[in-house]
């Protein structure tokens, strides 16, 4: 939301945007109309979404809305690796660590469900890394 109203240097979403809509199937029916006017270059956004996250359509509708599929399609995280083909749109379908794919919408970023390699360190690491320091194009 801050982005919406002020310039930032980079926006990264996890699980989202879905915060001013209900989930479920209900909700997949276009992106909110508050997302087509921000203040932030588009070129500055970036997301990681669960492709069994029950919002996924609508995530992803949102994204669209933002312009973020102008930096390149969705890249699946476990079958790529960085720099993902520049892409700012990224998902996975890694099965949460906790609560199977019923945490598919907050594994991408919470600890206590995120997807952990046999060495227990994030499957996704690599993933956040890009998020929080590619440059754009």
């Amino acid at each position: 939301m801050i982005a919406k109203s002020h310039v930032v240097a980079r926006v990264v979403m996890f699980s989202g945007v879905t915060d001013a809509l209900p989930m479920g199937p209900s909700a997949c029916h276009g992106a909110a109309s508050w997302l087509s006017r921000h203040t932030t270059p588009t070129d500055r956004y970036w997301g990681l979404v669960h492709d069994r996250d029950p919002a996924y359509p609508h995530i992803c509708a949102d994204w669209d809305s933002l312009g973020m599929y102008a930096f390149g399609p969705l890249v699946q995280v476990e079958t790529s690796a960085p720099p993902y083909g520049t892409t700012h749109t990224l998902f996975t379908d890694l099965k949460p660590q906790r609560e199977g794919y019923n945490a598919a919408h907050v594994s991408t970023v919470i600890d206590f469900y995120t997807p952990l390699s046999a060495d227990k360190t994030p499957e996704l690491a690599d993933a956040w890394r890009y998020l929080l320091t590619a440059t754009g194009r």
